[in-house]
């Protein structure tokens, strides 16, 4: 695809992103606020993010961690897990099902997460 350059416009960077988004001149469309509205829920989702990152860290052991990690944060099924293991797909089911669990005991035992779900 060929880019003429003579139509990109270029924008002053002013140190915040919400401040470079004019009302509907963009090409999505979004305003300032949605923008800001967005920013929020990003950093709402990587505090979540290091919240299961702490928990798992802490209250897992580091097979249901492996088998968590491959199966909710790359996407793999339990089948592709337990080939990346060297396991069935048993024993992988087991430890993600008893991860998932520790988990959600952690999460009844520490509300601290609510506040940004």
């Amino acid at each position: 695809m060929r880019v003429d350059k003579r139509r990109i416009r270029t924008v002053a960077w002013t140190g915040r992103l919400e401040d470079t988004v004019g009302e509907a001149r963009q090409p999505w469309h979004e305003t300032p606020g949605e923008v800001r509205e967005g920013l929020r829920r990003g950093r709402d989702r990587a505090w979540l993010l290091a919240w299961v990152r702490r928990e798992m860290a802490a209250r897992l052991t580091v097979r249901q961690r492996e088998c968590v990690e491959l199966h909710y944060f790359e996407g793999l099924t339990l089948e592709a897990v337990a080939r990346r293991t060297g396991t069935n797909r048993s024993s992988v089911f087991r430890a993600v099902r008893r991860g998932v669990e520790r988990l959600r005991a952690a999460a009844r035992e520490d509300a601290s997460w609510r506040r940004y779900w």
